[in-house]
């Protein structure tokens, strides 16, 4: 009698060739955290922001500076109170203010102003800076094979994620 079940095909759990794929995955996650525990040091000495309230700020930045308050938690997959405590601290530091949404009483939309223009760049500069101390220690072809790497994992994760991104607002 044979059985009808198909074998699993490709990488898994019974998989022998599934093991570099959770190393990398493993490798990916103490990196990032370490790239987190710089930015965010480089973040707090320019700027005096924490990292997530720069996330905030480089968000709306890079969405034409202005954005629901939603679309942030979404782009950020932070909840809706974590992003209001965020934005009102902001709003409190003159780096956003309100912009209203003509046909909603209820939607509440964030721009940059230009104290969170500047909050942007100089976190910017900081965060290159500590980055380029990283990458002096790389080749330059070693460091376009990581870049490459890492974008076409971001495009084939992207491409399975069924959390669908939210558009600018005009």
């Amino acid at each position: 009698m044979t059985n009808s079940a198909a074998a699993p095909q490709g990488p898994g759990p019974t998989d022998p060739n599934s093991a570099p794929f959770v190393e990398w995955w493993l490798a990916l996650r103490h990196s990032a955290a370490l790239l987190d525990r710089q930015a965010e040091e480089a973040v707090k000495r320019s700027t005096g922001l924490n990292l997530s309230q720069f996330a905030v700020l480089r968000t709306l930045d890079a969405e034409n500076d202005c954005l629901k308050q939603q679309d942030i938690a979404t782009l950020l997959n932070l909840t809706k109170s974590t992003i209001s405590r965020l934005v009102d601290a902001a709003l409190a530091d003159g780096l956003v203010e309100p912009d209203p949404v003509p046909h909603s009483r209820r939607e509440r939309r964030i721009r940059l102003t230009d104290a969170g223009r500047s909050s942007v760049r100089s976190a910017d500069d900081a965060i290159c800076a500590a980055q380029l101390q990283t990458a002096a220690r790389f080749t330059r072809t070693e460091l376009d094979r990581a870049v490459t790497s890492t974008t076409k994992l971001g495009e084939a994760l992207a491409a399975t994620d069924p959390t669908p991104r939210p558009q600018a607002s005009a």
